[in-house]
């Protein structure tokens, strides 16, 4: 089993002679540190936001958390104070994104220590202490190549694309790759469901092509000598249909809702401009149904007979021209999770649904 990366967010900052002290306070999660909050309680306080608490008990804790550093409560917090050497070139991306003569407050979300790929989230506040810039930030090989993809995908999207943040600042020097967007101000959508008129301004409209022709699906079919998968592939084959800007990890904590009821996606490392149309709803359903609300295989598999006959879903089949084709594309996603994405906290779950609805095709 390969080595997980030793990393840790202190790695993103120069120690030496003359260097600037910078204090945090860390809320930590499993005995790993999770959110790196500034001294400052207000921007503490501010800095929860950074955090996409999904299931009740969560939210609570989270709103709990924030209430007690407005008022300044006392917390069981562990003190960390680390040194930023001045003119490095992390050190002077940051102060440029924040646009103030300091250096600035921050805050980082740390990425899942368990997984290769850890980036860190770091949230820049302006000189009056409002959340202004988000840097994702990564160290290892992993990290830096996910942040890469993320960059490409983001300068390729068609402007104006809904939903689409704009790519504001990079920096790719000294083993950092990081990223800088603006600050979206918003929460998770709760639904179950994703918003239908989104996903449909994602779609292609012409020409409508064989779905097996984009690089995902054959990437899946290198990978997947199931025969139920290629009897899949030969259906869909034979029905063209429009192809989709693809999110790749399209779930509700990836998602900010402003209060007029805009939606920002983020982390678009698995982004493609043609994807596979209705992948990213299954997998906003699927995901959120596993992780979030915990369902067993034969309520999901529930869930998902009533998301494929709904109205809405079927407006959008019929827009993306896939009516005849939804069960098997919803197979070719599950495969795809398994053979290649290989979830780590829902690949189980994820590899027995799959099994349980493959009779489905016959």
């Amino acid at each position: 089993m390969p080595t997980l990366p030793t990393h840790t967010w202190r790695d993103f900052f120069d120690g030496g002679v003359e260097t600037i002290p910078l204090a945090f306070r860390v809320l930590k999660r499993s005995g790993a540190d999770f959110l790196i909050l500034p001294e400052n309680s207000r921007c503490a306080a501010r800095a929860i936001m950074l955090y996409p608490a999904q299931t009740r008990i969560a939210r609570i804790a989270k709103s709990i958390l924030r209430i007690a550093l407005r008022c300044h409560v006392p917390l069981p917090l562990e003190a960390a104070r680390i040194r930023i050497k001045p003119g490095s070139p992390f050190h002077e991306f940051l102060q440029r994104l924040a646009g103030t003569g300091d250096f600035p407050r921050l805050a980082i979300l740390c990425g899942n220590p368990r997984t290769r790929g850890q980036r860190f989230i770091v949230l820049i506040f302006d000189g009056k202490g409002q959340p202004l810039k988000i840097v994702k930030a990564g160290l290892d090989y992993e990290a830096r190549e996910l942040i890469e993809k993320e960059i490409t995908f983001l300068k390729a999207a068609p402007a104006g694309t809904p939903a689409i943040p704009n790519l504001r600042d990079e920096l790719d020097t000294r083993g950092i790759r990081a990223m800088a967007l603006d600050f979206v101000r918003g929460d998770s959508p709760r639904d179950s469901h994703p918003r239908a008129s989104l996903l449909t301004s994602w779609l292609h409209k012409s020409p409508a092509i064989p779905i097996t022709s984009l690089p995902i699906w054959k990437q899946t079919a290198l990978s997947c000598v199931s025969p139920v998968f290629v009897k899949t592939s030969a259906r869909i084959a034979v029905q063209p249909a429009y192809a989709a800007i693809y999110h790749g990890d399209f779930t509700p904590w990836n998602i900010k809702v402003a209060h007029d009821g805009t939606w920002t996606v983020l982390d678009w490392e698995r982004g493609q401009i043609e994807g596979p149309p209705g992948w990213d709803w299954f997998h906003y359903v699927i995901q959120t149904g596993i992780l979030v609300e915990r369902l067993s295989i034969t309520r999901l598999v529930d869930r998902i007979k009533d998301m494929l006959s709904s109205s809405k879903f079927l407006e959008y089949a019929a827009e993306a021209q896939i009516a005849l084709i939804t069960q098997e594309l919803l197979l070719g996603y599950l495969f795809y999770c398994v053979e290649i994405l290989k979830p780590a906290d829902s690949l189980p779950a994820t590899r027995n649904l799959l099994e349980a609805l493959q009779s489905e095709i016959k």
